[in-house]
């Protein structure tokens, strides 16, 4: 029957070539005659004594790489990674978690294109209002960033006799883009006429008074006057203006 004895290196005698940390181990020999004592040297990693099942030897056994010794001696030893496993089935929706806080205000983008023109509105001229004018003084719109609507009306009276046989009175609304206007320079656009002529020899005398009103439209910024081209006793009944 063999025995083992382990027995702690400073109990025992010291061999020649012996280090620190050095474990010698004592046991019989195969014939079970006498004691053999051998020297294990330090390991160098965490190590454990074994008995060879060859010789019957006690000697060091090193560990896997993957194994340790805890801090209870006891050492233990990590499996390989096994392969990974299916992905398991989703899990249920969670609630919906609270509004966020608004976020900062961004830039301001750049102004868009210019849309397409649309179509032209009705005209909704103001309301009349009258206008007190004199012969051959210019004029313009009472607004004149704005276009107006005249409503002329002129009249006279003429009167003939043997003695004065023939009388006339004529006159114009002339429009321009300067006050030259009142002297003629502009265009000329009705001309009011009240001409009489005695061809009764036997009448004494003869009168007549002729009214006409006329509509002028003023553009912006133009002018406008009315003149006497004939005669002196042309009239301006009224005048009435209305802003477009």
């Amino acid at each position: 029957m063999k025995y083992l004895v382990l027995l702690a290196s400073m109990l025992c005698v010291p061999f020649a070539n012996s280090a620190a940390f050095d474990t010698f181990i004592t046991q019989y020999n195969s014939t079970n005659t006498t004691f053999e004592t051998q020297v294990l040297a330090a390991p160098s990693n965490d190590a454990f004594l074994r008995i060879n099942p060859t010789t019957h030897l006690v000697e060091w056994g090193q560990l896997s790489s993957n194994c340790s010794f805890n801090s209870s001696g006891f050492f233990t030893c990590a499996g390989s990674v096994g392969a990974t496993g299916p992905q398991g089935v989703q899990g249920i929706q969670g609630l919906q978690g609270s509004q966020g806080i608004q976020g900062v205000k961004g830039d301001k983008g750049d102004t868009g294109a210019t849309g397409a023109t649309g179509p032209a509105g009705s005209i909704q001229p103001s309301a009349p209002t009258s206008r007190s004018l004199s012969k051959a003084t210019a004029y313009q719109c009472t607004d004149n960033t704005k276009p107006c609507t005249l409503t002329i009306t002129l009249d006279s009276t003429t009167s003939v006799s043997l003695v004065a046989p023939t009388q006339s009175n004529e006159g114009v609304v002339t429009l321009g883009s300067t006050t030259s206007v009142a002297t003629g320079t502009g265009t000329n656009l009705f001309t009011y006429k009240n001409n009489q002529a005695l061809t009764v020899s036997i009448t004494v005398s003869y009168s007549s008074t002729q009214a006409n009103t006329y509509t002028v439209n003023v553009p912006v910024g133009y002018y406008f006057a009315i003149r006497q081209t004939v005669g002196a006793g042309l009239n301006i009944v009224s005048t009435y203006e209305q802003t477009i």
